[in-house]
């Protein structure tokens, strides 16, 4: 019985070293695709609120699924649509 909590511990705390070593990578990637967001954007053209885009699709290219795709793609279909 012993042995068995002891290794229920240690998988615990393995696994709490994971959750941590995923959610500073998590944020190290959230800052790059804010910057890369925030500068492409200011280099379109957008003023002011690119930082405020920026934060919102990186918050959605946080989720396993949806990613910033969801966002851009439309955006740019709609875009060219108005060009012409």
């Amino acid at each position: 019985m012993e042995q068995n909590n002891n290794r229920f511990i240690k998988v615990l705390k393995e696994l709490g070293s994971t959750a941590l070593g995923f959610g500073k990578a998590q944020l190290i990637l959230f800052g790059v695709n804010v910057t890369v967001i925030t500068i492409g954007m200011v280099l379109a053209g957008m003023k002011w609120w690119s930082p405020l885009i920026a934060v919102g699709i990186s918050l959605l290219d946080l989720l396993p699924v949806i990613g910033s795709g969801v966002v851009f793609v439309p955006w740019t279909i709609i875009a060219d649509r108005k060009s012409t």
